[in-house]
């Protein structure tokens, strides 16, 4: 990609010439005339520098979308040589939100490079939204994830099943009286809540306590409301964190429930102080896939390890 056209990416994320040009190693004034001598060369300005943070023009984001074009197109011609030049060596980029980055993919991380020693593997940690975006421009090759996106743009393969249950500290009194219910870790790390061995709890008997949930858009807290619908009550959210991970170690703290994925229990360490519940909805299964961008040429590593992790 020419290099000017890298500096107006970089003003474009960073949303100032003064983060961009520390990003790029110029100076501030330097990168102003190198942005004016773009604009000048399209015909139109791509910045609107009225605005605080800096935005794009109409024109400016068809701009950019041809640019993330030219980077697409960049990165599989890379990807395509790297192949031809390194048959038994090569690398890709995979991505995962603070829950898959820490204790999934390196699990099958393990798995690869005791195959593969000589392949280098880039992992990414970030918010959803900012991986997803990588992927669509082709700064990762891979993302794994529990959120559908759309099949248009991606392609994925369904790795496994991930299920949601109840999360409540375990001194919270609505827990008297439901102990047939009640599950421990160790019993969610023996998969109880999976069979019938265990019974469903009503989650309407829990619609006065404090419930924690994770920001509204997020996939975890749109099942969250599902539920509460379905059991005909409007939880009382005392705290809305970002992550699965620290809404569960809110309710760890006696905060308030939660909805917590089985796939993190088995994870982290027990906690005496918490009681699982399996939840009847079918809503609280959803599954965990791997993404790859559709029509995209992916780095031959990175199809061995999505043919791995599919098997």
């Amino acid at each position: 990609m020419l290099r000017w056209m890298q500096y107006v990416y970089t003003v474009y994320q960073e949303k100032s010439f003064s983060k961009a040009a520390a990003k790029l190693y110029i100076s501030q004034p330097s990168l102003s005339n190198a942005i004016k001598k773009a604009e000048n060369e399209v015909g139109f300005a791509i910045f609107d520098r009225s605005t605080v943070p800096i935005q794009l023009t109409e024109l400016g984001q068809e701009y950019i979308r041809s640019i993330e074009i030219i980077m697409d197109a960049q990165k599989g011609l890379q990807n395509y040589v790297n192949d031809i030049n390194e048959l038994n060596e090569g690398n890709f980029t995979i991505g995962g939100t603070s829950l898959f980055a820490s204790y999934i993919i390196p699990q099958f991380l393990f798995q690869f490079m005791e195959k593969y020693p000589k392949i280098h593997v880039n992992l990414v940690e970030g918010a959803r939204s900012e991986l997803v975006e990588k992927l669509n421009v082709g700064e990762i090759d891979l993302l794994i994830d529990n959120m559908y996106f759309s099949n248009k743009m991606f392609e994925s393969k369904h790795i496994y099943d991930e299920h949601l249950l109840l999360t409540v500290p375990k001194r919270f009194e609505v827990n008297s009286g439901l102990e047939k219910y009640a599950m421990t870790a160790d019993e969610v790390r023996a998969e109880k809540h999976i069979g019938p061995e265990i019974e469903s709890v009503e989650l309407k008997t829990f619609k006065d306590v404090p419930f924690i949930m994770q920001k509204v858009g997020n996939d975890s807290r749109i099942r969250a409301e599902y539920f509460c619908k379905e059991a005909d009550f409007n939880p009382k959210i005392r705290l809305e964190p970002d992550g699965q991970i620290t809404t569960y170690n809110s309710t760890c703290t006696g905060l308030g429930a939660s909805f917590t994925g089985d796939i993190l229990v088995k994870h982290v360490p027990a906690n005496d102080n918490i009681l699982y519940y399996k939840l009847a909805s079918k809503e609280a299964t959803r599954m965990v896939r791997i993404y790859h961008k559709r029509n995209r040429y992916l780095p031959r590593a990175a199809k061995e390890f999505l043919k791995m992790v599919s098997e």
